[in-house]
């Protein structure tokens, strides 16, 4: 078999299984659910590249495996012995399973406990957030604490900018202490500066629309007053401008 986790710089966990799973981690990670969010069941090769491209370094692959008889055993006691296993192992959405075994980052046998893999992930988890990363994160949410000016315009960082704008503070073996070191209006400071740089800017809009922010006060952007934004026929709207009118087309369809 095989399960994958995606990782945010987060500190708990939540599972998501199911038809929808990988569906639902994507909306749960962009909607900044504050927790870790771990897939069981990834099945074709194309999933995980659409989890690569859309999380890049913080989607995680994991595969499982253990013999043929092992999980035959495993499956009579959990369904009796009249389950067919053999019908379920070789119906189409399990052939391209062992494929996915090159594609992972770690590889695990699962041949013993529940309490056995247990303590595999756990250590596994443990080597895969550097201490520099732990760091790093707690930093970042010390400073950026939600109904923020701060924490609305990280939020709507894409990933590629939010990894640029790190890279410009440190690097893999100081990017937590360089973080750490930082006052909170230094910190503050250099997301200003970075900002004027990416596709969604805050202060496109906030001062524009004063009254909508005042109301919604940087909470969740599922909160926010959409039909305040309004534009003009012929009025040249910035990117933030559009990004909540598409909320709020979505909104209406949904």
């Amino acid at each position: 078999m095989t399960m994958l986790a995606i990782f945010p710089a987060t500190s708990t966990a939540k599972s998501i299984s199911g038809s929808h799973s990988l569906f639902l981690a994507t909306h749960c990670f962009k909607l900044g659910s504050g927790k870790r969010i771990v897939v069981d069941g990834l099945r074709f090769p194309e999933d995980h590249a659409y989890l690569t491209e859309m999380f890049g370094s913080q989607f995680t692959h994991i595969h499982l495996i253990a013999p043929k008889r092992v999980r035959k055993a495993r499956c009579k006691r959990r369904h009796g012995k009249e389950f067919n296993f053999e019908k379920a192992d070789s119906h189409d959405i399990e052939q391209k399973i062992d494929s996915l075994k090159d594609l992972a980052g770690y590889v695990i046998e699962n041949t013993g406990s529940i309490e056995m893999l247990h303590g595999k992930l756990t250590t596994l988890c443990k080597l895969m957030v550097p201490k520099q990363g732990r760091k790093a994160s707690a930093a970042i949410r010390a400073r950026a604490r939600k109904g923020t000016w701060l924490y609305s315009q990280l939020e709507v960082f894409t990933f590629d900018e939010f990894k640029h704008f790190l890279n410009r503070i440190g690097n893999g073996t100081n990017i937590g202490n360089e973080l750490a070191s930082l006052r909170q209006p230094e910190f503050e400071n250099k997301v200003r500066d970075y900002s004027k740089y990416v596709t969604l800017k805050l202060d496109d809009v906030s001062s524009k629309y004063s009254d909508a922010f005042s109301k919604w006060k940087f909470s969740d952007w599922d909160e926010f007053p959409i039909d305040a934004i309004k534009t003009k026929p012929g009025e040249e709207t910035s990117e933030m401008e559009r990004y909540l009118l598409d909320r709020r087309v979505s909104k209406h369809q949904y």
